[in-house]
């Protein structure tokens, strides 16, 4: 019969026959060491001729379970990285595009107002005022005498302006539209500037109170109250007058800035 084995197989069978030999040997040897008061089986325990069967088996149970551990995990290595290449697989949730920010817008300025006339009624904050007049003049009479207007002691004095230099006189007629009492002559309340061709500005005289007319000084106009004022400015002979200003300083508004009348003098 081993003639029709191939070489494989004749050692296969060979292995097999020694193993039942060997298995067989062990049988009688632990038969002998129950026989001599061994139950442990002594010849076992001390053979030489083959391996305990007890360890041999423990590695034929252990191995199909390595065996199939390691497939199993060849297995998941195998799906993760199928996962990760298949184009069809769910892909993580894409980043929120971020939002462009506005571009910052420059706030809008209110247009220029255009230049008032004389006669025309403005407002500046709490001052509702009319120019009445503008003019050159060759002198202004003053109150020089120190004695209050009305006293009858009072009297005034032409005063001329200084060589190369002329007087321009803005009479005005302010009402007090704001919330608490002026003093139109000391406190200056109402900012003033007298404008030429060339963009300079000039203020008014000192001592408005003393010109003729004027209120006096520490004479506060009351709310809803209006009165006759005079400004005057030494402004260069050969200046070109093309505009008066005015603005509210005792109660300015959020936006305010000086209110132009355009004076031709």
């Amino acid at each position: 019969m081993s003639d029709m084995l191939t070489p494989e197989e004749q050692a296969v069978a060979d292995a097999a026959v020694a193993r039942l030999r060997a298995e067989r040997d062990i049988a009688k040897a632990e038969a002998r060491g129950r026989a001599a008061g061994d139950p442990q089986g002594i010849a076992r325990r001390f053979s030489f001729d083959a391996p305990p069967p007890a360890r041999g088996k423990t590695v034929r149970r252990r191995l199909p379970w390595v065996v199939v551990g390691a497939v199993v995990a060849l297995l998941v290595v195998i799906g993760l990285v199928n996962g990760r290449q298949d184009p069809a697989a769910p892909s993580a949730a894409p980043a929120p595009a971020a939002i462009p920010s506005a571009a910052p817008v420059a706030p809008t300025l209110p247009a220029e107002e255009p230049p008032a006339e004389v006669g025309q009624v403005v407002s500046n904050g709490g001052i509702t005022l009319t120019v009445t007049g503008a003019r050159v003049v060759e002198s202004v009479e003053m109150n020089e005498s120190g004695f209050r207007p009305g006293s009858g002691y009072e009297t005034y004095t032409a005063t001329q302006p200084q060589q190369g230099a002329k007087f321009v006189m803005i009479q005005t007629r302010i009402v007090n539209s704001g919330k608490s009492s002026i003093d139109l002559t000391c406190s200056r309340p109402v900012d003033t500037k007298l404008i030429d061709a060339l963009d300079r500005e000039f203020d008014p005289i000192d001592d408005l109170y003393k010109i003729k007319g004027n209120p006096e000084c520490n004479y506060h106009l009351q709310p809803g109250f209006e009165a006759e004022m005079t400004y005057v400015h030494l402004v260069p002979e050969t200046a070109t007058i093309a505009a008066w200003s005015f603005e509210d300083i005792a109660e300015p508004a959020d936006t305010s800035h000086p209110t132009l009348v355009r004076v031709e003098v």
